[in-house]
């Protein structure tokens, strides 16, 4: 059985639009890993990581990642993008690709570097000076997911108050 993880797509529309970009990997329901996965400092990974687990990554890693429940620690570098589904990422390495959290807070340390999108939804974003993000930023934070009376009565969705993109 062939199936993409995970399958998120949001837009919300409300005179700015956030839409994060999430890996979508190929794996086969049997592959998805159950542990923690760790590359370490002059090791190198060419694979997709589909995990339950903690994912860190001190060496080089070649392939899209998911953590779904676990939190993601990448101080090394990868080429692919980066997801964590109930997680949080420490990013103080470099990312050639986009970076995306669903429940989870993503902190960038001053050495980090990621060339793509960074989205996070249901989560803050700490970013400490000298990170650097070469593409868009977009937050939504929990409240801007909860449905207001009064903010859909005046015409704009309450989707809409905590939606933040830089």
């Amino acid at each position: 059985m062939n199936l993409k993880i995970p399958i998120l797509s949001m837009t919300l529309v409300c005179g700015l639009a956030a839409t994060p970009t999430f890996a979508k990997v190929n794996v086969d329901a049997d592959h998805i890993r159950r542990d923690n996965v760790v590359v370490s400092k002059g090791e190198t990974m060419s694979d997709n990581i589909v995990t339950s687990g903690n994912i860190t990554v001190a060496g080089v890693l070649k392939g899209d990642c998911v953590s779904m429940g676990g939190n993601i620690i990448l101080s090394g570098s990868a080429r692919g993008g980066l997801t964590a589904i109930g997680g949080s990422v420490t990013l103080t390495g470099k990312v050639d690709g986009d970076l995306s959290t669903v429940g989870g807070d993503v902190k960038l340390g001053k050495g980090a570097r990621i060339i793509g999108d960074v989205s996070v939804v249901g989560g803050r974003l700490e970013k400490e000076g000298g990170a650097v993000v070469k593409g868009s930023i977009s937050e939504v934070g929990m409240g801007a997911l909860k449905k207001n009376r009064a903010g859909i009565d005046e015409g704009r969705p309450q989707a809409c108050a905590g939606l933040r993109r830089s």
